[in-house]
């Protein structure tokens, strides 16, 4: 006579199996997680700049609809920053930017950001910059200090230009400091003296990684 198998032993049976396939099959949630969220960065990254291992890569801008213009720099290959640039082991010298005409734009602002911390803020009516051409504390709209990361990090050194049809209504910069946002820079420019918005006709963007080891 054949042994029965009683209904709970069938039913334990069932859910143990059902489990063992269920833990092979799934990757645990942080796992998980943590790679959507590194391919969420990486699509966002404009170029294919890769932020790598930079904690201070601004994925999220509030402006990205706008029409977007080249910025390049001799100074950037392979995403990473010449080491001239930097303000701790390198020469401490302003990189040269150019970027292209924007129709209709009175003149250009210049944003090199780590993260909040603001290395350059240049107002110019020009579409490049020479190499070396400011100085740290040069004045609002004409300064630049160096990346200078902890020792043994990598930060993300982004430069945005701003194409403005006229002078914004104010600028409050907070230069060689934390504290600054790049879409609240955004919205200050894009307000003009008359309180319209809308000054902004376009931008640009080039990222750097920077490593002090």
């Amino acid at each position: 006579m054949k042994k029965m198998i009683r209904p709970f032993a069938a039913v334990l049976t069932a859910v143990m199996a059902l489990s063992a396939f269920s833990a092979c099959s799934a990757k645990p949630a942080a796992t998980q997680a943590a790679q959507t969220s590194a391919a969420a960065q990486t699509e966002d990254a404009p170029g294919g700049f890769n932020p790598g291992k930079s904690t201070t890569y601004i994925s999220n801008i509030s402006f990205k609809d706008l029409t977007a213009f080249n910025v390049t720099s001799s100074l950037v290959k392979d995403g990473v920053w010449d080491k001239k640039i930097a303000w701790e082991g390198g020469d401490k010298i302003s990189p040269d930017l150019k970027w292209d005409k924007v129709d209709g734009a009175a003149r250009y602002v210049v944003i090199m950001i780590d993260g909040n911390w603001l290395h350059m803020d240049v107002f110019t009516t020009e579409t490049s910059l020479a190499e070396g051409a400011f100085k740290m504390k040069g004045g609002e709209g004409a300064e630049y200090v160096g990346p200078y990361p902890p020792y043994g990090s990598t930060h993300t050194y982004s430069v945005f230009v701003f194409a403005l049809k006229g002078d914004p209504a104010k600028t409050a910069f907070y230069f060689d400091a934390g504290g600054n946002n790049i879409n609240e820079i955004f919205k200050m420019l894009d307000t003009d003296k008359s309180g319209s918005t809308g000054n902004v006709l376009a931008y640009g963007r080039l990222d750097g990684n920077y490593t002090n080891a």
